[in-house]
């Protein structure tokens, strides 16, 4: 497992793009739209994952530390089976609370510490290594962790730790013959089942009502993405004008006026640049079609200027300053195009003739 770690962390940083979703998700760590697309394994898999090397060093002395006496007690088997119901258990909880499965392998440990901690009676061999000491330490960290994260210091998977912490220590008491067993087996069972929620089902959570509101948009059922863009905003999305710019596209397109007036009123109390500069995307679109295309490429420009990044009004902007004949303006506007949208292509100079009869 030290080895997996290392090699994915290798990996990851001679890649070149250590910062790159697609270069972690190679990795093993998947994004949380990418879980609840389907990549439910990577609950699992993103527990070996490690980009900052301080974080993988620490990781790797303690499973060092901890898991070569636990790997001696239990049998290399059940120690795998404990590291992979652990990941998933402390990722899915993590999911669940930050809208993030995360990386690393500090959920795992904290479970092997919670572990080894609990059946210390049962398994003697753990006293030398899980001393008053380490107990005081992990405990410590654990707390401080939450004051790390809460600075803005460092971005930690507290509800990893804790959740992790928590089975370890519920699987503990599970081993050991005393009249709890019973009840702890039960709270090892109930935290597992709970762990299979989340990469499905997040009802609480804005960003999963935001992954589904993207679902229904692509698939073109525009009165569930409206629906499930306004759950985002109620349940406080972290991208509120991702959420009202849809709905607002929605409603343009799909020729709902009043729907849009109102919806322009809303974000305007929301934001009003915003309300601005989708008010001059959609006006723009208007006067090109018809073919005012100095107003369109005045309004396109303005919508720009105020930090819209809609593709529509990119690639608008360019077919104005075409229709214009205004090169400097085309060429202008193929540079904000390529900023913008590196992979649209560029709208040709000029319409091709139409094929003869």
């Amino acid at each position: 497992m030290l080895v997996v770690c290392v090699a994915a962390w290798a990996g990851i940083w001679f890649s070149g793009d250590p910062d790159s979703d697609e270069v972690l998700y190679r990795h093993g760590a998947a994004s949380a739209w990418k879980i609840w697309d389907g990549a439910w394994w990577s609950l699992i898999t993103s527990a070996f994952v490690h980009v900052d090397l301080i974080h993988l060093f620490f990781n790797m002395y303690w499973l060092w530390i901890l898991g070569r006496p636990m790997e001696r007690a239990v049998g290399s088997l059940r120690l795998f089976a404990f590291v992979v119901l652990a990941a998933f258990v402390s990722s899915a909880v993590e999911l669940a609370v930050s809208d993030n499965a995360g990386i690393g392998f500090s959920g795992v440990l904290y479970a092997l510490f919670g572990f080894m901690w609990i059946a210390r009676r049962r398994y003697p061999a753990f006293l030398a290594v899980v001393t008053q000491q380490v107990v005081r330490i992990l405990l410590a960290w654990l707390v401080l962790c939450f004051f790390l994260d809460a600075a803005g210091i460092w971005n930690i998977g507290n509800a990893a730790h804790v959740s992790g912490l928590a089975f370890g220590v519920l699987l503990g008491y599970a081993v050991l013959p005393t009249p709890k067993r019973a009840a702890a087996i039960a709270a090892v069972a109930v935290l597992t089942l709970a762990s299979v929620v989340p990469p499905f089902w997040m009802p609480w959570s804005g960003y999963w009502a935001g992954y589904n509101a993207s679902q229904a948009h692509s698939a073109k059922r525009y009165d569930d993405a409206v629906h499930w863009y306004r759950r985002a905003l109620e349940l406080g999305h972290h991208n509120p004008q991702w959420a009202w710019k849809n709905i607002a596209k929605i409603q343009y397109f799909g020729d709902e006026h009043e729907a849009l007036a109102q919806t322009l009123r809303d974000v305007r109390k929301f934001d009003s640049s915003v309300a601005e500069r989708l008010r001059c995307a959609f006006e723009g679109y208007t006067a090109y079609k018809q073919k005012r295309w100095k107003a369109a490429a005045h309004l396109y420009q303005r919508s720009l200027d105020l930090g819209e990044d809609m593709r529509f009004v990119a690639v608008g902007l360019v077919q104005a300053y075409t229709k214009l004949r205004d090169e400097k303006g085309r060429k202008w506007a193929i540079r904000r195009l390529r900023k913008l949208h590196p992979d649209v292509e560029v709208p040709p100079a000029a319409a091709e003739k139409e094929p003869a009869d």
